[in-house]
């Protein structure tokens, strides 16, 4: 990418911000740093910050920066991720197809505070997983491809198979986790399988109302219904009534669904072979790159941060997408680093030839304003002074600037504060 540096004067006015909205953004190793293009699962975290597994590695995105994780700059022993989530402490866990279970304490960075644990230093009775959840009591579950279900509580493993317990099968897809801390479980062909902690209950086509024994999701809403991702549709099962929905009633020609979220207006979205459909009551929408911003036709997972944001695992990148305009000024949350009331602004937004950028300061301050560009990557450092109290107006030349999104770093005495401006 073509970047100069831009230049700057004071100004003796202010201006008030003029954002620009969009509804969706891509992100893929060309125009990023994420780690590869496959996406095998999204999970949101703490702070409302995505952390993407991928068939090449580990990333998070903290609304300017990714940092990746893999085999060369972590414990990681395979770049492989299956799934990924975050317990009740902040600690990321993530499944890999060959290397057993990692882990990394508080989302800290590189190789400080991870770990993987595998059949070698670790009650995992094989390292080939699939699934990962924490329960309330935060206990760590994993799914494996063909040991069963092995439960870790900090200190104990515990494994239950088809030979010591009531599961009818040894491959798990899912774990869901209830209200009453009860596990709903995925299997590849027998079924969903409900557990308690002490006994087992077995839902297949034999003995209940579920479409299919192949079950590749589940999901529980805020009224404790559950979603269920099968090789034939969704089915939804209310604790007495099963339904299905799949072409016959939607109108919409999809089986295999991979991934469902329930979001705060209780729309499912569905990850499927054949792009992201919603659902709430009878409407029935289906997103694709025909007909959206979408990379790629199969969606492999989906995921809603605080913001109403779904960030969208695909296998052409990660999509994000807000029906309502994702503003390119204030962009996402940052990692560690809550709204200051700085007010810092950029006008116009879009950026053509020019751009005015302005802030407040409450006493002198060393200042230091920084250009990144899409990748997180440092195009210039713009100013880096002592300022007086006040409001502080920058005009900025831009025209040298290559076109793309920018995010503009404000640092008063060590405290940050982030926007996003677009260069056209």
């Amino acid at each position: 990418m073509k970047t100069r540096v831009l230049t700057f004067a004071l100004l003796l006015t202010g201006f008030s911000l003029n954002a620009q909205k969009v509804e969706w953004i891509t992100f893929n190793t060309a125009n990023s740093q994420l780690p590869g293009n496959s996406i095998t699962s999204v999970v949101i975290d703490l702070k409302s910050d995505p952390w993407v597994g991928t068939t090449n590695g580990l990333a998070h995105f903290d609304g300017v920066k990714w940092n990746s994780y893999n085999t060369s700059n972590s414990s990681l022993t395979d770049n492989h991720i299956k799934d990924v989530i975050v317990d009740n402490s902040g600690t990321v866990w993530a499944t890999t197809n060959t290397g057993g279970l990692f882990s990394l304490n508080k989302g800290e960075p590189t190789d400080k505070g991870s770990h993987v644990y595998t059949t070698s230093n670790s009650g995992l009775p094989i390292n080939s997983l699939n699934c990962v959840n924490v329960d309330h009591l935060n206990n760590i579950w994993i799914g494996t491809w063909g040991g069963g279900l092995t439960k870790y509580d900090g200190i104990n493993w515990t494994t239950y198979n088809t030979s010591n317990s009531g599961l009818p099968q040894n491959g798990i897809t899912d774990i869901a986790i209830d209200a009453n801390n009860r596990l709903w479980l995925g299997t590849f062909s027998n079924g969903l399988v409900l557990f308690n902690g002490t006994s087992w209950q077995v839902f297949n086509t034999s003995n209940s109302g579920i479409a299919s024994n192949n079950v590749e999701s589940v999901t529980i809403d805020n009224n404790g219904v559950k979603w269920i991702g099968t090789d034939v549709g969704m089915v939804k099962f209310d604790g007495y009534n099963w339904s299905l929905f799949n072409m016959a009633n939607t109108g919409f020609n999809f089986s295999l669904v991979h991934d469902i979220h329930v979001d705060c207006k209780q729309r499912k979205w569905l990850a499927t072979t054949i792009g992201l459909g919603m659902n709430r009551d009878s409407t029935w929408l289906f997103k694709k790159p025909s007909n959206s911003g979408l990379p790629n036709i199969y969606v492999s997972s989906v995921n809603c941060d605080s913001d109403g944001n779904l960030w969208i695992g695909t296998n052409g990148g990660l999509a994000v997408y807000n029906e309502k305009g994702l503003t390119i000024n204030t962009g996402f949350k940052q990692l560690n680093h809550k709204p200051k009331p700085r007010g810092l602004s950029a006008y116009p937004n879009p950026v053509s030839e020019s751009v005015t950028v302005s802030f407040k300061i409450s006493k002198d301050s060393n200042i230091k304003l920084n250009l990144y560009d899409i990748k997180g990557q440092l195009v210039n450092t713009i100013l880096e002074k002592n300022c007086n109290a006040g409001e502080q107006n920058l005009k900025l030349n831009a025209s040298d600037l290559a076109k793309g999104v920018y995010h503009l770093e404000l640092m008063v005495d060590n405290e940050r504060e982030v926007i996003k401006i677009l260069k056209q």
